[in-house]
C-alpha cells in the first residue's frame, strides 16, 4: 500500500517516483542530509523553513542565505561559493509570499546546482487539481526535488519527497530519517 501511495502522489505531482516519510520536517531534513555535504554548499532563502536549515546542519554543508525571492542575490553567492542545493519554498509559511519558481530553475539549470522546492504551504491549495506550484508553473522536470509536509491541505500525517526512481533506495541506505 505505501509504494502505491507513493506512486499516485509521485504521479498527482507530475514525478517520476516518490518516498513516504514520517513528516514534513523528516522530509526536508532526510533529503539535505542524503544530497549535500561539506564539500556541497546549501542555499538557502533567508525565509526558507527552519526543517530545511536543520537538513544543511545535518548535511554538515555550508548553509549560505541568500535575499528572500532574490534570485540575483543567490547566483551572485553560488559564484562566490560553487554549485551546491538551490532550497527554497514555493509558498513561504513566514509571510505568504510566492517564490518566482522559474527564475530559481534557471539559475539552477545555468549554474548547474540541484533545486529543491519545499510545496508544503502549495500543495493542495495551487496548481492543477492542488498539485503545487511547481506543476503550476511547468517546472516539474526541472526542480529535482519537491518536499511536502502532508499535515497542511492534505490533513495527514507524514512527509513527501518526490525523486528519480534510482534515488528511492540511494535515500533509504542513506538518509537518517
Amino acid at each position: 500500500p505505501t509504494a502505491r501511495l507513493e506512486q499516485r502522489l509521485a504521479r498527482f505531482m507530475g514525478a517520476r517516483n516518490a518516498i513516504l516519510c514520517q513528516s514534513g520536517w523528516a522530509a526536508n531534513v532526510g533529503l539535505l542530509q542524503a544530497i549535500a555535504s561539506e564539500d556541497h554548499p546549501v542555499y538557502l532563502d533567508m525565509n526558507a523553513h527552519m526543517s530545511l536549515w536543520q537538513g544543511a546542519q545535518a548535511a554538515r554543508a555550508r548553509p549560505i542565505p541568500f535575499i528572500h525571492n532574490d534570485a540575483e542575490h543567490a547566483e551572485r553567492q553560488i559564484k562566490k561559493n560553487g554549485q551546491g542545493v538551490i532550497v527554497v519554498d514555493a509558498i513561504y509559511s513566514t509571510n505568504g509570499s510566492l517564490c518566482p519558481l522559474k527564475d530559481f530553475a534557471a539559475l539552477a539549470k545555468r549554474r548547474d546546482c540541484v533545486l529543491l522546492v519545499d510545496e508544503s504551504h502549495s500543495l493542495g491549495t495551487h496548481g492543477p487539481e492542488g498539485a503545487g506550484l511547481v506543476a503550476q508553473e511547468h517546472l516539474s522536470g526541472k526542480v529535482h526535488f519537491q518536499t511536502a509536509s502532508l499535515a497542511k491541505a492534505f490533513a495527514g500525517r507524514a512527509g513527501l519527497i518526490t525523486c528519480p526512481d534510482s534515488f528511492k533506495d540511494y535515500f533509504a541506505t542513506e538518509s537518517y530519517p
